[in-house]
This record gives structure tokens, sequence and C-alpha cells, in this order.
């Protein structure tokens, strides 16, 4: 029987930038291939994500590792992740004022440090009782610690928990662990399949 509905914030909740979106704007404004851009910022989400590493540091490890200005890199990072305002999936919002009043509701995201305070500002956690965000926890999806904390947060057990996420690897993991989950692509696919868990 589900008791905790869990959903992820960045493509299910709200639109946000995705990492892809802002390594292809540094590629352009450097002149730089994609694919090199990707691979080294990969070498550093983890330890962004989960605030091993400042924002600042950041900035300079990878514009290092490029061999660009850490300042205008930081410029081209900023306008296309910090300076956004938050856009919410209003179909998918009325799903979840429809589910609170009979569920435990919960937020668990990978969400960069400084990009929580601006979502926090336009009320994009409200809706949540519990939001658990990688750059609080040091913990990134999909690595199923994360999934356990989460659960164990919640004072549930795992095959309890339904969770709701956009990308496959982050569901497979929690299906691992025991969850039940939803691979989200839209409003109305997710209402159609809520019916089979609620």
């Amino acid at each position: 029987m589900i008791k905790v509905i869990i959903f992820d914030y960045g493509g299910v909740i709200g639109k946000e930038p995705h990492e892809n979106e802002i390594c292809l704007a540094i590629a352009k404004r450097f002149g730089l291939g994609y694919d090199f851009v990707k691979n080294e910022y990969n070498t550093l989400e983890f330890r962004f994500l989960t605030n091993r590493i400042s924002k600042k540091e950041f900035y300079i490890r990878l514009a290092r590792l490029l061999g660009v200005s850490a300042k205008e890199l930081g410029r081209v990072w900023d306008a296309v992740y910090y300076q956004k305002k938050p856009k919410l999936n209003g179909k998918v919002i009325n799903i979840v004022k429809a589910l609170k009043p009979y569920y435990k509701l919960a937020l668990l995201s990978d969400v960069f440090p400084g990009r929580d305070a601006i979502l926090k500002k336009y009320g994009c956690y409200k809706f949540f009782p519990s939001v658990i965000l990688s750059s609080k926890v040091r913990m990134q999806k999909p690595d199923k610690v994360i999934y356990r904390y989460t659960v164990k947060r919640l004072n549930a057990k795992a095959n309890e928990c339904l969770f709701i996420d956009d990308r496959e690897r982050n569901i497979k993991s929690a299906e691992k662990l025991g969850m039940r989950t939803i691979l989200f692509k839209n409003a109305e696919q997710l209402e159609k399949e809520l019916k089979q868990y609620l």
C-alpha cells in the first residue's frame, strides 16, 4: 500500500535549465566542442551538486579544465541557471494538490547550491512538507544512498513509497531499493499511471 509519494522537481514539478543546456551555452560562448565541455563538467558535477565545492570554486575548476576565463564562464552559467525565474508545471501542481490530503508528500531533487534559495523564494517547495535536496544532504541521485536516506527520513518502508522522476536512471535505482516508480513524461500520463497504484 502506497503511503508516501515522492516527486522530483526539475522536469516534473517545474521546468529547470538542464545541465546540457548550460554546457551548450558555454560551448557556444567560448567556441568549444559540446562533448568536450560536457565531459569536463561531468568530472565536477557530483562535488558541486552535493555542495562539496562552492559555486565560485566550481567555476574556477571548470574554467581551468576548459582553458577559459572563470569570470566569463560564471556569467554564462549564472545567466542560464541562476537568473532564470522558476516555472511550475500547473497541471502537475493540480495533481499534487489533489494528493496532499491523502498521502505524505515529499520532494527529492538534485539542485545546485544557491538555486534552492531561488526555488524556495518563488514558492516551488510549498506543496511539500518534506524537501530533500542534493546540495543540502550531500548525496545525489541515482546513488541508492539518497533513496535510503529519504525513506528513513520519511519514516516509511521502500515498498510504501512511490517515486516520480523524469530520468530513467533515477527510476531504476529507486526500483532496486524496492520503491514503486513512475517515469514522468507529462501530466496526463502521470495522472493515468497514478491510478494503477493509488
